[in-house]
This record gives structure tokens, C-alpha cells and sequence, in this order.
């Protein structure tokens, strides 16, 4: 299980071994180039890559792989930082049907998207929709 202390090149395995995509200027190129100092710490840990992630110009869709694909190997506190990378309202409710979360991670992503879709949040409220139980 991958913590924020792991070392930053097992996340780019981690994402390897679940086939991220690895063509020029795609996530795994992108993430060894910052791993050896371009705009993180050189051979960092993951929370320096996830910091250089959250606060950089980085498409938001890589979170959504990453929460899906490779998330139930990483601790909370991993997860955090692509959760709080989710902005569109939709995504987040595609997140919560698909994968399980905390209870605290659920409460982050429902904040995203609670008064933005009245349909969707109706069907959540009626079980037309339901959202995968959480992993804690």
C-alpha cells in the first residue's frame, strides 16, 4: 500500500503495472521526468509528486484513472490529493457509483457536485443511483 512516505518512482510503477499511458508528454514520461527534479524534489517521495499535481496546470482526468485504477492500493492520505483534484461536478458522482470511498472521502466528493445536478442528486436520493459503500 502506497503511503505519502513511499517513494514517488513506486507510484509511476504502481501506475505502469495498470497500464497509464506512456507515449511522449503522457502521464508516465511526465511523471519521470518531474521524479528527477523538473519541478519536484529529485527521486521524491509520492507526496511530492502529488503536491507538484494538485497545484500544477495537470488535467484533472488523470485523477479520475487514478481513483478508479490504482486508488484501492493507496492509503487515504494518498487519495486525498487526487480527490481534492476533482472539480467537475459530474465526475464526482461517476466516482462515487464506481468505486468505493471513506465516508470522509464521500463527504469530499459529494461537496463537489451537491446543488449542481438536481436530476442526479434526485435519483441518489430516491436509490435509482446509489453510491458504492465505503472501503472504511
Amino acid at each position: 500500500m502506497l503511503t505519502l512516505d513511499s517513494p514517488f518512482v513506486d507510484f509511476i510503477k504502481l501506475c505502469a503495472e495498470h497500464g497509464a499511458c506512456s507515449g511522449k508528454g503522457d502521464a508516465l514520461p511526465t511523471m519521470e521526468e518531474a521524479n528527477k527534479g523538473f519541478g519536484m524534489v529529485a527521486d521524491g517521495t509520492c507526496k511530492d509528486g502529488f503536491e507538484l499535481y494538485l497545484k500544477g496546470d495537470f488535467p484533472e482526468g488523470w485523477a479520475h484513472w487514478v481513483l478508479d485504477v490504482v486508488g484501492k492500493e493507496m492509503d487515504e492520505g494518498c487519495r486525498d490529493y487526487f480527490i481534492r483534484k476533482i472539480k467537475e461536478p459530474m465526475a464526482a458522482v461517476q466516482l462515487l457509483t464506481k468505486v468505493d470511498f471513506t465516508l470522509g472521502e464521500q463527504t469530499t466528493l459529494k461537496k463537489v457536485y451537491e446543488g449542481k445536478l438536481p436530476t442526479v442528486e434526485k435519483e441518489l436520493a430516491t436509490g435509482a443511483v446509489s453510491i458504492k459503500s465505503a472501503v472504511k
